[in-house]
Protein backbone atom coordinates (compact mmCIF):
# COMPACT_ATOMS: atom_id res chain seq x y z
CA UNK A 1 0.00 0.00 0.00
CA UNK A 2 2.12 2.73 0.92
CA UNK A 3 4.77 1.86 -2.15
CA UNK A 4 2.52 1.93 -4.54
CA UNK A 5 3.21 4.05 -7.74
CA UNK A 6 1.23 3.60 -10.52
CA UNK A 7 -2.22 1.40 -11.30
CA UNK A 8 -5.97 2.69 -10.94
CA UNK A 9 -6.95 6.12 -9.40
CA UNK A 10 -3.60 7.05 -8.96
CA UNK A 11 -2.88 9.80 -11.74
CA UNK A 12 -6.21 11.56 -9.69
CA UNK A 13 -4.10 11.46 -6.44
CA UNK A 14 -1.11 12.94 -8.65
CA UNK A 15 -3.20 16.31 -9.79
CA UNK A 16 -4.73 16.89 -6.37
CA UNK A 17 -1.43 16.95 -5.13
CA UNK A 18 -0.17 19.08 -7.68
CA UNK A 19 -3.25 21.28 -6.97
CA UNK A 20 -1.80 21.43 -2.87
CA UNK A 21 1.21 22.90 -4.35
CA UNK A 22 -0.30 26.13 -4.99
CA UNK A 23 -3.77 26.15 -3.15
CA UNK A 24 -3.75 28.99 -0.30
CA UNK A 25 -4.88 28.77 2.93
CA UNK A 26 -6.23 31.78 5.07
CA UNK A 27 -7.80 30.40 7.81
CA UNK A 28 -7.75 27.01 9.91
CA UNK A 29 -11.97 26.84 9.16
CA UNK A 30 -10.76 26.90 5.52
CA UNK A 31 -8.32 23.67 6.03
CA UNK A 32 -11.06 21.73 7.88
CA UNK A 33 -14.05 22.18 5.21
CA UNK A 34 -14.84 19.00 2.71
CA UNK A 35 -11.74 17.95 0.95
CA UNK A 36 -9.81 20.88 1.69
CA UNK A 37 -7.29 18.65 4.66
CA UNK A 38 -6.10 16.64 2.43
CA UNK A 39 -4.90 19.18 -0.01
CA UNK A 40 -3.70 20.94 2.61
CA UNK A 41 -1.39 17.90 3.96
CA UNK A 42 -0.19 18.32 -0.13
CA UNK A 43 0.77 21.12 0.26
CA UNK A 44 2.85 20.31 3.67
CA UNK A 45 4.22 17.46 1.80
CA UNK A 46 5.51 19.90 -1.05
CA UNK A 47 7.08 22.19 1.68
CA UNK A 48 9.19 19.48 2.68
CA UNK A 49 9.82 18.79 -1.07
CA UNK A 50 8.18 15.31 -1.20
CA UNK A 51 7.22 14.15 -4.38
CA UNK A 52 3.48 12.39 -4.21
CA UNK A 53 5.46 8.78 -4.45
CA UNK A 54 7.29 9.59 -1.00
CA UNK A 55 3.76 11.49 0.04
CA UNK A 56 1.57 8.33 -0.04
CA UNK A 57 4.80 6.36 1.83
CA UNK A 58 4.51 8.45 4.59
CA UNK A 59 0.32 9.02 4.26
CA UNK A 60 -0.05 5.22 4.28
CA UNK A 61 2.14 4.14 7.11
CA UNK A 62 0.37 6.48 9.20
CA UNK A 63 -3.09 5.22 7.99
CA UNK A 64 -2.44 1.71 8.39
CA UNK A 65 -0.89 1.97 11.82
CA UNK A 66 -3.41 3.91 12.87
CA UNK A 67 -5.47 0.88 12.05
CA UNK A 68 -2.79 -1.26 13.20
CA UNK A 69 -3.35 0.40 16.95
CA UNK A 70 -7.29 0.40 16.84
CA UNK A 71 -7.58 -3.17 16.53
CA UNK A 72 -5.05 -4.53 18.76
CA UNK A 73 -6.75 -1.99 21.46
CA UNK A 74 -10.62 -3.35 20.49
CA UNK A 75 -9.28 -7.25 20.16
CA UNK A 76 -7.27 -9.81 21.38
CA UNK A 77 -6.79 -11.65 18.05
CA UNK A 78 -5.61 -9.09 15.46
CA UNK A 79 -4.44 -11.81 13.23
CA UNK A 80 -8.32 -13.02 12.19
CA UNK A 81 -9.28 -9.29 11.60
CA UNK A 82 -6.56 -8.66 9.18
CA UNK A 83 -6.55 -11.91 7.11
CA UNK A 84 -10.39 -10.52 6.55
CA UNK A 85 -8.89 -7.08 5.94
CA UNK A 86 -6.57 -8.00 3.47
CA UNK A 87 -9.02 -9.75 1.31
CA UNK A 88 -11.79 -7.27 1.50
CA UNK A 89 -11.47 -4.06 1.10
CA UNK A 90 -7.44 -4.09 1.13
CA UNK A 91 -7.42 -3.74 -2.61
CA UNK A 92 -9.94 -0.55 -2.00
CA UNK A 93 -7.80 0.72 0.24
CA UNK A 94 -4.64 1.09 -1.92
CA UNK A 95 -6.44 2.37 -4.29
CA UNK A 96 -8.35 4.82 -3.37
CA UNK A 97 -5.87 6.67 -0.97
CA UNK A 98 -7.42 9.90 0.44
CA UNK A 99 -10.88 7.67 1.12
CA UNK A 100 -8.74 5.19 2.97
CA UNK A 101 -7.47 7.69 5.31
CA UNK A 102 -10.88 9.21 5.92
CA UNK A 103 -11.89 5.52 6.60
CA UNK A 104 -9.63 4.91 9.76
CA UNK A 105 -10.47 8.22 11.16
CA UNK A 106 -14.34 6.90 10.57
CA UNK A 107 -13.64 3.34 12.17
CA UNK A 108 -11.85 5.28 15.15
CA UNK A 109 -14.99 7.85 15.46
CA UNK A 110 -17.44 4.59 15.48
CA UNK A 111 -15.01 3.26 17.62
CA UNK A 112 -15.83 6.06 20.18
CA UNK A 113 -19.21 6.00 19.59
CA UNK A 114 -19.49 2.68 20.62
CA UNK A 115 -18.00 2.86 23.73
CA UNK A 116 -18.90 6.03 24.45
CA UNK A 117 -17.58 7.88 27.73
CA UNK A 118 -17.26 11.78 28.05
CA UNK A 119 -18.49 14.21 25.24
CA UNK A 120 -18.60 10.96 23.29
CA UNK A 121 -21.06 13.06 20.67
CA UNK A 122 -18.82 15.90 20.37
CA UNK A 123 -15.97 14.02 19.90
CA UNK A 124 -17.41 11.55 16.87
CA UNK A 125 -19.07 14.78 15.51
CA UNK A 126 -14.96 16.09 16.01
CA UNK A 127 -13.65 12.87 14.16
CA UNK A 128 -16.04 12.87 11.20
CA UNK A 129 -15.00 16.35 10.38
CA UNK A 130 -11.72 15.38 10.38
CA UNK A 131 -12.45 12.84 7.95
CA UNK A 132 -14.35 15.06 6.02
CA UNK A 133 -11.39 17.00 5.27
CA UNK A 134 -9.88 13.83 3.69
CA UNK A 135 -12.46 12.68 1.81
CA UNK A 136 -15.94 14.74 2.07
CA UNK A 137 -18.06 12.22 1.60
CA UNK A 138 -17.27 10.60 4.94
CA UNK A 139 -19.73 13.38 5.76
CA UNK A 140 -22.30 11.16 5.26
CA UNK A 141 -21.49 9.41 8.62
CA UNK A 142 -22.95 12.79 10.56
CA UNK A 143 -26.40 10.75 10.26
CA UNK A 144 -24.77 7.75 12.68
CA UNK A 145 -24.47 10.01 15.00
CA UNK A 146 -28.47 9.40 16.78
CA UNK A 147 -27.29 5.75 17.39
CA UNK A 148 -26.75 5.65 20.80
CA UNK A 149 -29.73 7.61 20.91
CA UNK A 150 -32.57 5.86 19.54
CA UNK A 151 -34.03 2.09 20.29
CA UNK A 152 -33.13 -1.08 18.23
CA UNK A 153 -36.97 -1.33 17.54
CA UNK A 154 -37.52 2.47 17.32
CA UNK A 155 -34.23 2.25 14.62
CA UNK A 156 -35.74 -0.78 12.56
CA UNK A 157 -39.22 1.42 12.09
CA UNK A 158 -37.30 4.41 11.30
CA UNK A 159 -35.35 2.62 8.30
CA UNK A 160 -38.16 1.38 7.03
CA UNK A 161 -40.12 4.37 7.03
CA UNK A 162 -37.49 6.27 5.78
CA UNK A 163 -36.22 4.14 3.17
CA UNK A 164 -39.68 4.53 0.50
CA UNK A 165 -39.20 8.00 0.95
CA UNK A 166 -35.49 8.20 -0.05
CA UNK A 167 -36.80 5.59 -3.20
CA UNK A 168 -39.39 8.01 -4.25
CA UNK A 169 -37.35 10.74 -3.99
CA UNK A 170 -33.97 9.11 -5.80
CA UNK A 171 -34.19 11.38 -8.63
CA UNK A 172 -33.79 14.57 -6.14
CA UNK A 173 -30.71 13.33 -4.64
CA UNK A 174 -28.13 14.77 -6.81
CA UNK A 175 -29.61 18.19 -6.71
CA UNK A 176 -29.32 17.82 -2.86
CA UNK A 177 -26.44 16.46 -2.46
CA UNK A 178 -24.84 19.06 -5.50
CA UNK A 179 -26.38 22.05 -3.15
CA UNK A 180 -24.63 20.36 -0.31
CA UNK A 181 -21.14 20.21 -2.10
CA UNK A 182 -20.99 23.12 -4.36
CA UNK A 183 -21.76 20.82 -7.88
CA UNK A 184 -18.32 19.39 -7.49
CA UNK A 185 -16.96 16.87 -10.17
CA UNK A 186 -17.15 14.24 -7.36
CA UNK A 187 -21.18 14.91 -7.36
CA UNK A 188 -21.00 14.49 -11.31
CA UNK A 189 -19.10 11.36 -11.39
CA UNK A 190 -21.51 9.55 -8.70
CA UNK A 191 -24.70 10.51 -9.57
CA UNK A 192 -24.99 12.00 -13.13
CA UNK A 193 -22.25 10.32 -15.53
CA UNK A 194 -24.30 7.35 -17.06
CA UNK A 195 -20.65 5.55 -17.93
CA UNK A 196 -19.95 5.40 -13.88
CA UNK A 197 -24.07 3.76 -13.75
CA UNK A 198 -25.10 0.20 -13.21
CA UNK A 199 -25.87 -1.38 -16.64
CA UNK A 200 -28.73 -3.51 -15.35
CA UNK A 201 -31.45 -3.21 -12.10
CA UNK A 202 -29.74 -7.03 -11.72
CA UNK A 203 -26.38 -5.46 -10.93
CA UNK A 204 -27.93 -3.24 -8.36
CA UNK A 205 -29.84 -5.42 -6.68
CA UNK A 206 -26.44 -7.87 -6.33
CA UNK A 207 -25.06 -4.61 -4.36
CA UNK A 208 -28.44 -4.62 -2.12
CA UNK A 209 -27.93 -8.45 -1.59
CA UNK A 210 -24.30 -8.05 -0.71
CA UNK A 211 -24.87 -5.73 2.15
CA UNK A 212 -28.03 -7.74 3.31
CA UNK A 213 -26.24 -11.16 3.19
CA UNK A 214 -23.68 -9.36 5.61
CA UNK A 215 -26.35 -8.01 7.94
CA UNK A 216 -27.81 -11.41 8.26
CA UNK A 217 -24.30 -13.12 8.69
CA UNK A 218 -23.67 -10.43 11.27
CA UNK A 219 -26.95 -11.15 13.29
CA UNK A 220 -26.32 -14.41 13.54
CA UNK A 221 -22.53 -14.37 14.36
CA UNK A 222 -22.47 -11.77 17.29
CA UNK A 223 -23.70 -13.59 20.58
CA UNK A 224 -26.94 -12.33 21.84
CA UNK A 225 -25.48 -11.42 24.96
CA UNK A 226 -22.76 -9.60 23.95
CA UNK A 227 -22.29 -6.02 25.68
CA UNK A 228 -22.31 -4.28 22.55
CA UNK A 229 -24.74 -6.50 20.54
CA UNK A 230 -27.08 -3.34 20.52
CA UNK A 231 -24.56 -0.90 18.94
CA UNK A 232 -23.61 -3.32 16.04
CA UNK A 233 -27.35 -4.54 15.42
CA UNK A 234 -28.29 -0.58 14.92
CA UNK A 235 -25.05 -0.20 13.09
CA UNK A 236 -26.13 -2.76 10.43
CA UNK A 237 -29.81 -1.67 10.29
CA UNK A 238 -29.04 2.06 9.48
CA UNK A 239 -27.11 1.46 6.89
CA UNK A 240 -29.25 0.27 5.28
CA UNK A 241 -29.98 3.63 4.17
CA UNK A 242 -27.27 3.65 1.72
CA UNK A 243 -28.79 0.67 -0.50
CA UNK A 244 -31.08 2.80 -2.88
CA UNK A 245 -27.88 4.57 -3.80
CA UNK A 246 -26.63 1.91 -5.94
CA UNK A 247 -29.09 2.61 -8.40
CA UNK A 248 -26.50 5.69 -9.37
CA UNK A 249 -23.35 3.89 -8.53
CA UNK A 250 -21.93 0.79 -6.79
CA UNK A 251 -18.88 3.10 -5.84
CA UNK A 252 -21.29 4.01 -2.82
CA UNK A 253 -20.61 0.23 -1.19
CA UNK A 254 -17.49 2.05 0.38
CA UNK A 255 -20.16 3.47 3.19
CA UNK A 256 -20.89 -0.16 4.18
CA UNK A 257 -17.08 -1.49 3.35
CA UNK A 258 -15.59 1.25 5.78
CA UNK A 259 -17.52 -0.37 8.67
CA UNK A 260 -16.79 -3.86 8.18
CA UNK A 261 -13.17 -3.42 10.20
CA UNK A 262 -15.52 -2.97 13.50
CA UNK A 263 -17.60 -6.20 12.85
CA UNK A 264 -14.18 -8.39 12.06
CA UNK A 265 -13.04 -7.38 15.54
CA UNK A 266 -16.55 -8.48 17.10
CA UNK A 267 -16.47 -11.48 15.14
CA UNK A 268 -12.63 -12.73 15.48
CA UNK A 269 -13.83 -13.13 19.09
CA UNK A 270 -15.58 -16.01 18.22
CA UNK A 271 -12.20 -17.71 17.48
CA UNK A 272 -10.90 -19.60 20.59
CA UNK A 273 -7.37 -20.45 22.22
CA UNK A 274 -8.67 -24.06 22.62
CA UNK A 275 -10.17 -24.45 19.52
CA UNK A 276 -13.28 -26.06 21.19
CA UNK A 277 -16.04 -24.99 18.69
CA UNK A 278 -19.43 -26.25 18.73
CA UNK A 279 -21.21 -26.93 15.23
CA UNK A 280 -23.63 -24.11 14.87
CA UNK A 281 -19.95 -21.61 15.65
CA UNK A 282 -17.70 -23.17 13.51
CA UNK A 283 -20.61 -23.59 10.37
CA UNK A 284 -21.25 -19.96 10.29
CA UNK A 285 -17.11 -18.85 10.49
CA UNK A 286 -16.65 -21.01 8.09
CA UNK A 287 -19.97 -19.32 6.10
CA UNK A 288 -18.46 -16.21 6.89
CA UNK A 289 -15.01 -16.69 5.98
CA UNK A 290 -15.98 -18.04 2.55
CA UNK A 291 -18.17 -14.63 2.17
CA UNK A 292 -15.04 -12.79 2.71
CA UNK A 293 -13.55 -14.91 -0.54
CA UNK A 294 -16.80 -14.31 -2.39
CA UNK A 295 -16.17 -10.64 -1.69
CA UNK A 296 -12.45 -10.30 -2.85
CA UNK A 297 -13.84 -12.79 -6.06
CA UNK A 298 -16.58 -10.19 -6.44
CA UNK A 299 -15.42 -7.07 -6.13
CA UNK A 300 -12.15 -7.63 -8.15
CA UNK A 301 -12.38 -10.44 -10.42
CA UNK A 302 -15.71 -11.38 -11.12
CA UNK A 303 -17.40 -7.90 -11.24
CA UNK A 304 -16.91 -4.56 -12.65
CA UNK A 305 -15.56 -2.99 -15.17
CA UNK A 306 -12.15 -2.16 -14.70
CA UNK A 307 -10.75 -6.10 -13.54
CA UNK A 308 -8.50 -8.26 -11.81
CA UNK A 309 -5.78 -7.14 -14.25
CA UNK A 310 -5.91 -3.33 -12.98
CA UNK A 311 -6.99 -3.75 -9.42
CA UNK A 312 -5.07 -6.91 -8.16
CA UNK A 313 -2.39 -7.41 -10.48
CA UNK A 314 -1.63 -3.44 -10.51
CA UNK A 315 -0.86 -3.48 -6.66
CA UNK A 316 2.23 -5.79 -7.50
CA UNK A 317 2.85 -4.54 -11.16
CA UNK A 318 3.15 -1.23 -9.73
CA UNK A 319 4.81 -0.86 -6.15
CA UNK A 320 8.46 0.41 -5.68
CA UNK A 321 8.84 -1.60 -2.67
CA UNK A 322 8.70 -4.93 -5.03
CA UNK A 323 10.90 -3.05 -7.89
CA UNK A 324 7.76 -2.09 -9.72
CA UNK A 325 7.55 0.79 -12.30
CA UNK A 326 8.16 4.36 -11.27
Amino acid sequence: MAFSNGGADYSGHLEIYAIGQTRPFTNIVEIFSPDKLYIFLCKIGGYFKLDFYHFNILCASIGLAGLYIIIIRECKRPSVVLSYYMLFPLVDSVIQKRFFLASIVIIYALVTLRNKGKLFWLKYIILVVIAAGLHSSTIFYILLLPLDFVSYKALKKWITFIIPIVLIGLSSIPMIVGRLFGGSIKVYTYFVNQLMRLDSLYKVFAFVFVQLIFLILHYFLIDDQDKDIDFYRKLDVSMMIVMPLYYYNSVFLRFYRTILPLYYMKISERYKDNHKYNLRTISLLAVYSAYIIWMFLFSYVLFGKIGFDVLVKGLFVYNGFLGGRL
